[in-house]
């Protein structure tokens, strides 16, 4: 009965056509732009300063004018590196004492007799192998000192009368072999004392002449007039380095105080101390007597500075002794 077909809505009859493909894009990578890394500046090191170099010593004098009897101390300042050091001064070399103040120093001194004029003073600087590094040079200038002159009336031979020569000579062996003793220590501190109360018969340096002979040299201590058996006091911290008899100045003690600094208590009635034995100053070293060459009892005191006889009674005044 239905003869025509039907299509029905738009639809077309058959196979469907196939879809044309869309081509992708292409992604085109552009490098990418790398940074030049900006260089760091590297500091230039400052350079290490090289020290400064220690000064070198100089040569120290408390005094450039010395009087006969004298003492002046001698130093090299700064001490710095240098290990040792030796001063030489009339014809004798000893160390130098090295101290807590960067410093050498050492005492010097001329006795009453000593020459008038300039004396040369060297100091010497080493290192720790004793090599030489320094040589320091400098002049003292020793002047007079108007000495009195004693004359005195004197048995000789006896107890308390002149000696012969071969018997002073014996005396000043043993004295010059005590003061030739360098001890590197500084036993004493401040002023020394006076070692005996009394008054003073004899002044250092006095010149005498014995019975009416001619002046034959200088008095070498100071005397005391005393009585037997009065106390006498160490002047000064130090060991003793004598006790017992001399042939001229009789019954003796000899302190040693270090640095070459001595003193010696003369005529004495007897001794309270040993040799090798400390003292402390003032401490009580023997009493007075009339020993040796004598002509009453007395002390004879003496101080002795690198074998130099010097006035004691200076190194009793503050700021005088080292």
């Amino acid at each position: 009965m239905f003869a025509a077909a039907m299509t029905g809505c738009g639809v077309v009859g058959g196979s469907s056509p196939t879809a044309t493909p869309t081509s992708s894009p292409t992604i085109t990578n552009t490098p990418t732009h790398t940074s030049t890394a900006t260089p760091t500046s590297t500091p230039t090191p400052s350079p290490t300063p090289s020290p400064t170099p220690a000064p070198p010593p100089q040569l120290g004098l408390s005094n450039t004018v010395m009087e006969q009897g004298g003492t002046l101390v001698v130093s090299a300042v700064p001490k710095g590196a240098q290990a040792s050091a030796d001063l030489t001064f009339g014809g004798i070399t000893r160390p130098m004492f090295a101290d807590e103040d960067d410093e050498f120093w050492a005492p010097i001194g001329v006795s009453a007799g000593a020459a008038i004029g300039s004396a040369a003073i060297t100091v010497n600087t080493y290192d720790a192998n004793g090599a030489l590094t320094y040589t320091l040079t400098g002049t003292v200038e020793i002047v007079p000192f108007g000495w009195q002159v004693e004359y005195l009336t004197v048995e000789v031979g006896g107890p308390n009368g002149l000696r012969p020569p071969e018997d002073v000579a014996y005396e000043e062996n043993i004295r010059q072999s005590t003061y030739a003793i360098f001890t590197a220590a500084k036993y004493w501190a401040g002023p020394f004392i006076l070692p005996v109360a009394g008054p003073v018969t004899t002044s250092f340096g006095t010149a005498r002449s014995y019975n009416n002979g001619p002046v034959s040299g200088n008095h070498s201590g100071e005397d005391f007039g005393a009585e037997i058996g009065t106390s006498v006091y160490a002047s000064a911290s130090g060991t003793i380095a004598f006790a017992g008899e001399l042939t001229v100045r009789g019954t003796s003690v000899i302190i040693d105080h270090g640095a070459g600094v001595f003193t010696a208590y003369h005529h004495l009635s007897r001794i309270d101390v040993a040799q090798g034995q400390f003292v402390g100053q003032g401490e009580v070293i023997g009493a007075v007597g009339m020993t040796g060459l004598a002509t009453g009892p007395h002390l004879h005191w003496e101080l002795v500075v690198w074998g130099a006889n010097v006035n004691p009674r200076s190194w009793t005044v503050p700021g005088v002794a080292p």
